[in-house]
């Protein structure tokens, strides 16, 4: 039975022809049993040649790339403007419900902002999180919103700045200010709105 393929079918098969007629020669005329062995040892050797030979052949694996990694993307210049234009509101006092420079709650301050530079967002934390797209949390862009809370109902909303920072009107009492994503334990989902 033959169980391998190409050149070692064929070594395989000349290699037990020669061993088989060398053993028929070896018991038809036993005087010459010295030259049965000195054959048997001749079709090893031709045999491990081959396989030395063919080891050499084949061809030799390509090492496994290195991922390249994917670019980091970089926010467009409409988004760098929307964090531009938030940044002269800082200081704003919040005022609940505030839609103008006057005082600002926090979604009424990223509608503001958006609007500035020609972009459209609705009115409430409770809508705008369903405004542009999804952006998980270690893919965020300047100009993506963090929404806080439950991600189907936030109750805060503010504008992502980069290095783990966003601007935002906080509460009543405070002003429009930057601070850490991570200065508050319920961030829930992002959106970016400009692609």
């Amino acid at each position: 039975m033959v169980v391998t393929k190409g050149k070692r079918t064929v070594s395989l098969v000349l290699g037990s022809l020669f061993f088989a007629t060398s053993m028929i020669n070896s018991y038809a005329m036993p005087n010459i049993s010295e030259n049965v062995t000195n054959d048997i040892s001749d079709v090893w050797s031709v045999h491990y040649t081959t396989q030395v030979i063919e080891k050499a052949l084949e061809p030799t694996p390509s090492p496994i790339p290195e991922p390249t990694p994917s670019p980091t993307p970089t926010p467009t210049p409409l988004n760098q403007k929307a964090v531009e234009t938030a940044k002269q509101y800082l200081g704003v006092p919040y005022v609940w419900g505030g839609t103008t420079p006057s005082g600002f709650d926090c979604s009424g301050l990223v509608q503001y902002v958006y609007g500035q530079i020609g972009v459209n967002i609705s009115r409430t934390t409770y809508t705008q999180v369903n405004e542009g797209r999804y952006v998980a949390r270690d893919e965020l862009l300047a100009g993506d919103l963090v929404f806080f809370g439950d991600s189907s109902s936030p109750h805060h909303v503010g504008m992502y700045i980069g290095d783990g920072m966003m601007i935002h009107a906080p509460q009543t009492g405070d002003v429009v200010k930057i601070a850490s994503l991570s200065a508050r334990s319920d961030y829930a989902t992002a959106r970016r709105i400009v692609e």
